[in-house]
């Protein structure tokens, strides 16, 4: 795993070649006298021409008991511009003008086989909204895998039917191959119904993998710096799907956790996703929100981003004023048919200070 800043709060500057990390940038020019000659290159073997992919990790395809979805808000620090250095390659490609804090965060268990078992919406605000979070999901991935090692252990049911259906069928079911003398009877160890015929080696892989997924919107490029900030303070192992020396594109912590980017799956904005949505598809929202509640919380909001730039401003009064919606980053300001829209959810919902 790499991340720019140590869990002591210092920079560390990171070999491109060999991916090992120095406390300085002398320490690294040092390292790269030596780091060609000893390492070498790394080699990469192609596969044979003519070669194709076949999908075999089934058990991914199986729906894992539980799932917990989750969302960070931040406040916007400034930080002091630094002069522009006579020397073009001292520049960064990124001009640093605010660090992202998480500020507060939101987040609920679902369980796909039963409601019942589901977790309550939780929220919290505060400055130290990143290790709360992740002190809050470690708990609830321990009683995720609690409840489904007593739970969800049945036995099969198989009915007359799918018994005289078992003996005749030519294909498993999980790899679609054709069966010979090894077929077994594989089921839903959740639900305990029978699934089909499938060879023994299909039916020992079919597996649920009992991690619990933590899913964000974007994790990839927002949501995983927060949570990076904050996760050396565990002493739980760490694994990391990279996608460079900065994004990630998974990671899992300890034996229980994974986290994973829905954006890698729907690859739109949740605007766009949401609005392909009709009413009923929205199962958990449209549970606890009713009637004009639930028609003002599924549409896309604005919220003052650059306003908020110290948590302190979360017990302001009162709807910020319009140009307090101003975006630096896009150059633009917040439309009037979009403001009049949050001060009708502020007013609907008797909102007294951006906290609510």
């Amino acid at each position: 795993m790499l991340f720019s800043v140590s869990k002591h709060a210092h920079k560390q500057h990171f070999s491109l070649h060999c991916l090992h990390s120095c406390v300085s940038e002398e320490v690294l020019e040092k390292h790269k006298e030596t780091c060609l000659e000893v390492n070498g290159t790394q080699a990469v073997i192609l596969p044979k021409e003519g070669t194709k992919i076949k999908f075999k990790n089934h058990r991914n395809s199986m729906p894992v008991p539980f799932v917990i979805y989750a969302d960070f808000e931040s406040i916007l620090v400034p930080e002091e511009r630094k002069e522009k250095s006579e020397n073009p390659e001292d520049e960064s490609s990124t001009d640093l003008y605010q660090t992202h804090k998480a500020c507060s965060f939101g987040l609920k268990t679902v369980c796909h086989y039963d409601d019942k078992y589901s977790g309550e919406y939780k929220s919290y605000v505060g400055e130290d909204a990143a290790l709360v979070f992740l002190k809050t999901v470690v708990k609830e991935s321990f009683r995720c895998r609690e409840m489904t090692d007593k739970i969800f252990r049945k036995k099969m049911v198989i009915t007359p039917k799918e018994e005289a259906e078992f003996l005749v069928t030519r294909n498993c079911h999980i790899c679609g191959n054709d069966l010979c003398e090894d077929r077994v009877r594989d089921h839903d160890h959740v639900t305990g119904k029978y699934r089909g015929a499938a060879h023994n080696i299909c039916n020992l892989k079919y597996r649920i993998t009992w991690k619990v997924p933590v899913v964000f919107h974007n994790l990839r490029g927002y949501d995983s710096h927060l949570i990076m900030q904050e996760i050396g303070k565990f002493k739980m192992d760490v694994n990391v799907i990279p996608n460079n020396m900065e994004k990630y594109i998974s990671f899992s912590l300890g034996k229980n956790l994974v986290f994973i980017d829905s954006i890698q799956f729907m690859t739109s904005s949740l605007e766009a996703l949401v609005s392909n949505l009709s009413p009923e598809d929205f199962r958990i929202v449209g549970k606890r929100w009713k009637g004009e509640d639930f028609n003002l919380v599924t549409q896309k909001g604005v919220f003052p981003y650059e306003f908020l730039d110290d948590i302190s401003k979360l017990n302001t009064e009162g709807l910020p004023s319009k140009d307090q919606f101003y975006s630096s980053l896009y150059e633009s300001e917040v439309k009037e048919e979009d403001y009049e829209k949050a001060q009708k959810v502020w007013d609907h919902f008797k909102m007294k200070t951006m906290r609510d």
